[in-house]
């Protein structure tokens, strides 16, 4: 509702300029939308009686399975890839000693505060799952995995543009999506994780590729007559099917992540706005790590509470407190 009445969207025949399409603002408006379906995902997992209202979109999150992170990765990949092509070594080196230890640092901190929580709450945990859960290996009641991919993310990109830059960028690429595979491979089949812990995490070198190749894409949907947003429409519903068919598992299921991603990205490549949503780019840039990493705690809070007994009042107030700690984490943030 805020989406269609902030930005009063309208649909266009033709793809926008890539510039605009896959500019900043963009992604992290559409990341801005896809952080409230992780939001209510996560609320389902307290078991509160979810209100008739609410039953649409309960029914699309369990629809969609991981389909609704690979955006995040993929725009991610894509960014990432745009800075290497400016930036190079220099950028590389800032994924090592500045991105890596700033998210590790960020994720410290939020863990502390669910050990606090649940310290209160009379939970108990020994120092290795304390440790181990500041680098997303494991948890204390708060989200983990995507942390972990993207810790591990950064490392393999930064050394695979280290080590194989003079070849060119798609070999970058290609090294960094056969790390990730070794990557899926010790963290599911050694590891023993779930998953969906690797179901979608070839949606960054996919990224990254498009961020190479977008201009193939756009010139062969630009022959076709027929609105690209209707290919997308389909291939948002094609990636659904495939998702859930008996024959997938957590690797090839990264290719419905990567094709809902594309279509996603395709199919805001038809949408214009009135004004752009800024509140939107505001919860899926600048606050979305504060969204992500702290909305379990007034979840943990109300369950322990009670305030899930009202399901409307423990949604509202999910809400507001995760909301207002965005705004307040990200405001001190700034001032430093």
């Amino acid at each position: 509702m805020l989406f269609l009445f902030l930005g009063r969207p309208r649909m266009t025949s033709k793809m926008l300029p890539h510039s605009i399409y896959m500019s900043r603002d963009r992604t992290t408006m559409i990341n801005g939308l896809f952080i409230w379906l992780v939001f209510v995902r996560h609320m389902l997992a307290y078991k509160y009686n979810v209100p008739e209202i609410d039953q649409p979109i309960k029914w699309l999150n369990t629809q969609t399975g991981q389909l609704i992170v690979a955006p995040f990765f993929f725009f991610s990949g894509y960014g990432i890839m745009i800075s290497l092509q400016k930036k190079q070594s220099e950028y590389a080196k800032s994924l090592l000693f500045k991105r890596f230890p700033s998210l590790l640092l960020q994720m410290t901190v939020a863990v502390s505060a669910f050990w606090i929580v649940q310290r209160y709450y009379g939970f108990h945990a020994n120092v290795e799952r304390i440790l181990l859960s500041f680098i997303g290996w494991s948890t204390l009641g708060n989200s983990n995995w995507f942390i972990y991919i993207t810790l591990s993310s950064y490392l393999i990109i930064a050394f695979s543009y280290i080590l194989f830059k003079k070849a060119g960028n798609f070999t970058v690429v290609s090294s960094v999506a056969v790390m990730q595979l070794i990557l899926m491979y010790y963290t599911h089949d050694v590891g023993g994780r779930g998953a969906y812990w690797i179901d979608s995490c070839l949606c960054i070198p996919a990224g990254m590729l498009f961020c190479l190749k977008h201009d193939y894409l756009e010139r062969l949907l630009s022959n076709i007559p027929v609105p690209v947003w209707i290919f997308s429409i389909a291939g948002v519903i094609l990636a659904m099917i495939m998702y859930w068919l008996p024959c997938m598992n957590g690797y090839t299921k990264n290719i419905p992540c990567i094709l809902f991603a594309l279509s996603i990205c395709m199919f805001f490549s038809c949408v214009s706005f009135a004004k752009h949503p800024n509140f939107l780019s505001f919860l899926g840039g600048a606050g979305l790590f504060y969204l992500y990493i702290y909305q379990r705690i007034p979840m943990l809070i109300g369950v322990n509470e009670g305030w899930n007994k009202s399901p409307y009042l423990y949604e509202l107030i999910c809400i507001l407190i995760t909301f207002v700690i965005a705004k307040c984490l990200t405001k001190e943030n700034n001032n430093k």
